[in-house]
């Protein structure tokens, strides 16, 4: 019942992370109760990704809990879930506190309290680690920090390898965005290379493998966006886009191509590739300027889509989903589907709804991801590797599930029921 009714609630309430892989991709028309352990539903066009991807990320609600409340968006009370952990107090914008449940049908979990400050910045974050005001850290740790922590007697250090990437995320809306040539000159004006060195000074990989995360097994394996800043001043020549009067920055119909490239300032790492990317525009006539941000006005541009270009940091459902791929191109972040017209993208979407296996379904998605390379609204600057703290005399038993670092609930469950669920990485196992 807590099933069918999660279904026809995610129905029901306004568009977020889960109700648009109910509604939209895919899309769940019905759901009939069978018996205690079995439901049948029945969904609006094919969908072999049903049960190894949708299902296995929405997460099913009580019903006994949110069938009373009739408006999700005013409810002041504490979130009820079905996990291993109980939100017992929360402080918008300062702290969470979780107890454990211990009832959990998986077993109980290893720790009994857990304690969540928020701390929006990474500095603050990570001195907050070194002096022991906390145990852990979701953040990874920035690379000219790895070195120090790893020296430290009081902290571990494991390297986890996340399903996630900083992004430059251009405004398809905005001209000279709008024309797929333009933005694919601009991901080939990009030096993935030095960025990788510079910036996150050889940590992690080279980001020239496109759009989604290479990691991925719903990935092309054949994905390739090289640096090719020749190639991009003969596309901007091609385009009309040159400069007349020698000040180093291309005019075109709507003026010199100088835009502003915008950052989240707390985030050092961020800014320093904002900077060099802004540099290396520049080698192929288009000027950029970075200029830093607070989190909360960068998280409304993209609702506002007033904006050139800025960094954001895509994580594992954005980059690892090959069905939020799809959905991606109807929010707004990669493409706004139906109001703004693709035909080549909408005539692969109606052949990737119309596949009936996971196997011919990933193959027309690989071919999407191939047209998305070539004309792209995100351009990856670095593959992350992710190295993660935390204070082993509080807990030693962080270990890392596959994109999502070491923080989550497998690791604050017995070992054994992670390891059945195939859920964790162990090396030597």
């Amino acid at each position: 019942d807590d099933v069918a009714f999660t279904i026809d609630w995610f129905k029901r309430v306004p568009s977020g992370t889960y109700s648009h892989h109910i509604t939209t991709v895919p899309n769940i028309q019905t759901v009939e109760v069978l018996g205690a352990h079995q439901v049948k539903l029945t969904c609006g066009f094919n969908c072999p990704f049903l049960g190894s991807v949708t299902l296995a990320h929405v997460p099913m609600m009580p019903e006994h809990i949110w069938s009373t409340i009739e408006d999700p968006e005013s409810y002041e009370g504490l979130p009820v879930g079905t996990g291993p952990y109980r939100l017992a107090a929360h402080e918008p914008g300062q702290s969470y506190r979780f107890e454990a449940n211990r009832d959990y049908f998986a077993g109980a979990p290893l720790v009994g309290t857990l304690l969540m400050p928020v701390i929006p910045s990474p500095t603050t974050t990570f001195t907050a680690l070194r002096t022991g005001e906390i145990d852990a850290a979701t953040q990874f740790l920035p690379p000219e920090l790895v070195d120090q922590f790893r020296n430290s007697d009081d902290l571990e250090v494991v390297t986890t390898t996340p399903l996630q990437f900083p992004e430059l995320r251009v405004n398809f809306l905005r001209a000279p965005f709008d024309n797929p040539e333009f933005r694919r000159a601009l991901s080939m004006a990009v030096d993935r290379k030095e960025l990788n060195d510079t910036v996150w000074l050889g940590k992690g990989r080279v980001a020239d493998r496109g759009y989604p995360h290479p990691d991925s097994p719903w990935t092309n394996p054949d994905l390739r966006t090289p640096y090719q800043p020749q190639a991009a001043r003969a596309m901007l020549d091609s385009m009309g886009f040159a400069d007349t009067d020698g000040d180093g920055v291309r005019e075109g119909p709507g003026g010199p191509l100088n835009f502003t490239i915008y950052v989240d300032g707390s985030v050092p790492v961020r800014v320093r590739a904002a900077e060099l990317v802004s540099e290396q525009l520049r080698e192929v006539g288009i000027g950029a300027t970075a200029q830093t941000l607070d989190s909360g006005a960068l998280s409304d541009l993209s609702d506002s889509k007033d904006y050139d270009i800025y960094v954001n940091n895509i994580t594992a459902h954005g980059v690892a989903d090959p069905t939020q791929f799809i959905m991606s191109h109807y929010s707004g972040y990669l493409w706004k589907l139906p109001d703004v017209p693709y035909p080549a993208l909408e005539a692969l979407i109606a052949e990737w709804k119309a596949t009936e296996t996971i196997e011919d379904r990933a193959a027309v998605g690989f071919r999407m991801q191939e047209l998305f390379n070539r004309q792209p609204t995100s351009i990856p600057l670095h593959y992350p590797s992710g190295e993660q703290a935390y204070r082993p005399e509080a807990f030693d038993g962080w270990v890392e599930s596959p994109g999502y670092g070491i923080v989550h609930k497998w690791s604050l469950l017995p070992r054994e029921v992670a390891r059945e669920a195939g859920a964790i990485i162990e090396p030597g196992r």
